[in-house]
């Protein structure tokens, strides 16, 4: 039989189309098909919705995914002993937070010399914090830097001490 070589022609440049455009149509197919799920789940979820109802319980079963979870605390110890359940925690934590934030008591005059006291150095301490100074620094707003004051004789530091003491 004979065939005309631009029909042989045409039908092979039909072939070679087909088979070139044929992912691209199932692509664009599923594409669609995606689209049609997502509007159809979006459909479903809009009643959903609508058909919750606070009085058959079917709002706190579409709620509880979307829940927050909270991390256990672990066993506090304290000076009452192991804090386990979340009701011994917290009262753990409430005398925890309520002794540390009391006000002092100022009528007393040995609890505002014990605070006095506490705040003065001792010239051992302020020596060691000049020695822990790196002499490669920039001085600051007074121009003293730090090798100065590695250099000072123990008098001075005394004298620093009572200044400090009087402020």
């Amino acid at each position: 039989m004979y065939i005309d070589p631009r029909l042989k022609e045409l039908n092979r440049e039909r072939k070679f189309a087909r088979k070139l455009f044929k992912p691209l149509e199932t692509m664009f197919s599923s594409l669609n098909l995606l689209k049609l799920i997502s509007k159809l789940s979006e459909k479903i979820e809009t009643d959903e919705l609508i058909n919750l109802n606070a009085d058959d319980g079917t709002i706190w079963k579409h709620v509880k995914p979307f829940k927050k979870k909270y991390k256990n605390i672990p066993n506090l110890i304290g000076p009452a002993g192991i804090a386990n359940t979340d009701q011994d925690k917290a009262n753990f934590l409430a005398n925890s937070l309520e002794t540390h934030f009391t006000l002092n008591s100022i009528s007393d005059p040995e609890t505002i010399m014990k605070s006095v006291n506490s705040l003065t150095p001792h010239p051992s301490e302020i020596l060691l914090c000049i020695k822990k100074l790196e002499t490669n620094k920039a001085p600051g707003i007074d121009c003293i830097k730090n090798k100065m004051l590695k250099n000072l004789p123990c008098n001075i530091i005394l004298n620093l001490n009572t200044i400090i003491e009087k402020i």
